[in-house]
């Protein structure tokens, strides 16, 4: 019974310490989204392309399809920090960005920045639940966006 124990003590520890990003990781991500600014309601569909440079820091570029009357796209440069925890299953972050807003579209483009936070919860150690909370700032217009979705990490495991 202890070797047994043991085993399963040491499967756990060894699947959390790899269950989190590395430098040099890349993570390809699609999330969805449903808010309302000012009586409008709106939906937005995600894809995140990011590379660890560090085992905290990912850079990335984020195009996305607003939904609505008009179907428009945008795009979010953006550098998140991760907050690396113990278990390394969960691991929450902050990050910031530029985004261009409505591009191409009949109501004009717009740029402005993006604040975000959130957690991914590694199920696997390559997929991730994400989700989090972003604020979008455009010329005098404030977004709130939760996004919810699902990551894959390439690395070389």
């Amino acid at each position: 019974m202890k070797k047994l124990l043991f085993l399963l003590v040491l499967l756990a520890a060894g699947s959390a310490a790899y269950a989190q990003q590395q430098k040099g990781d890349f993570q390809l991500q699609a999330q969805a989204a449903y808010y309302s600014v000012e009586g409008f309601d709106f939906g937005s569909v995600y894809f995140n392309a990011s590379k660890f440079i560090t085992d905290q820091v990912e850079i990335g570029a984020s195009p996305y399809l607003t939904i609505s009357t008009e179907t428009t796209m945008n795009l979010t440069l953006f550098a998140n920090y991760s907050f690396l925890t113990s278990n390394a299953m969960l691991v929450p972050y902050a990050g910031g960005g530029l985004t261009f807003y409505n591009l191409g579209s009949s109501f004009g483009s717009q740029t402005g920045f993006t604040l975000k936070a959130g957690l991914r919860y590694y199920v696997t150690e390559r997929v991730n639940v994400d989700i989090g909370p972003n604020l979008v700032f455009v010329e005098g217009t404030n977004i709130f966006i939760l996004n919810a979705g699902l990551g894959y990490i390439f690395g070389k495991r």
